[in-house]
């Protein structure tokens, strides 16, 4: 499981249930592990606006496919 699936998933768990992490006797992480599993594969493909707030990053210039394949792969990564 990646670390930021892991993050992604105890936000959400914070932001339902208060802060505090993961209950000690909470034995239904997957269920949140799911959830942020669907968040993070629902962010994959940028949004146009995504891909055009690049336009001022330097070293990007006009590789909009590259920053593109860039992004799906690290979510891709986050998803693993």
């Amino acid at each position: 499981m990646s670390e930021m699936l892991e993050r992604v998933a105890l936000a959400l768990l914070e932001a339902d249930i208060g802060p505090g992490g993961w209950p000690e006797t909470w034995v239904n992480r997957e269920i949140w592990y799911r959830r942020a599993r669907a968040a993070i594969a629902a962010m994959r493909e940028p949004t146009l606006a995504m891909l055009l707030a690049t336009e001022d990053c330097p070293g990007i210039g006009d590789e909009r496919g590259g920053v593109r394949a860039e992004w799906e792969a690290m979510i891709d990564e986050a998803l693993k």
